[in-house]
């Protein structure tokens, strides 16, 4: 644990922007109460900018799935599947409300409907309110934030030849 949190101090140190992500999975076999409690307050406390959370399944062919039971009950998983993404979706809110104001770098990555989308970056969805061409990059007001994205409007483009 303490290596973890180590190694993600550093990076936050040398990359204070760093767009930091995780991948959980809660429900393991085996996996306590205080295990997933150790977990949950890790996620809380190191405050990833996104968190990919499942249950855990079994995967015919794992390992797991040949030597472990899945012991952990349905609602169980699904509780704290819910606590996580809870968790994630607050402080991901707080994190993007840190962009409101500011003025991003985007690539822009493609355009639904009529609304170009692209990734700031440190990986942060953003909505443009005005056109922009596919694989340029826009520097974008920021002025909504999401948990899951952000909103803006361009303030210049670089087109890329």
């Amino acid at each position: 644990r303490q290596e973890f949190v180590d190694k993600i101090a550093e990076v936050r140190t040398l990359m204070p922007a760093a767009g930091i992500t995780t991948d959980v999975i809660v429900g393991y076999p085996g996996e306590s109460d205080a295990d997933f409690q150790q977990s949950f307050d890790l996620l809380e406390e190191l405050r990833f900018d996104k968190v990919h959370v499942a249950a855990y399944s079994p995967r015919p062919g794992t390992i797991a799935w040949r030597t472990m039971e899945d012991d952990i009950p349905a609602e169980t998983k699904a509780e704290r599947l819910h606590r996580v993404e809870e968790l994630e979706s607050r402080i991901s809110q707080e994190i993007n409300n840190s962009y409101l104001g500011s003025v991003q770098p985007v690539l822009i990555e493609g355009i639904k409907g009529d609304q170009p989308f692209g990734r700031t970056e440190t990986g942060k969805l953003v909505h443009l309110e005005s056109p922009a061409r596919v694989g340029s990059i826009v520097d974008v007001s920021i002025d909504h934030a999401g948990p899951w994205a952000l909103r803006g409007t361009a303030v210049n483009a670089l087109q890329l030849a």
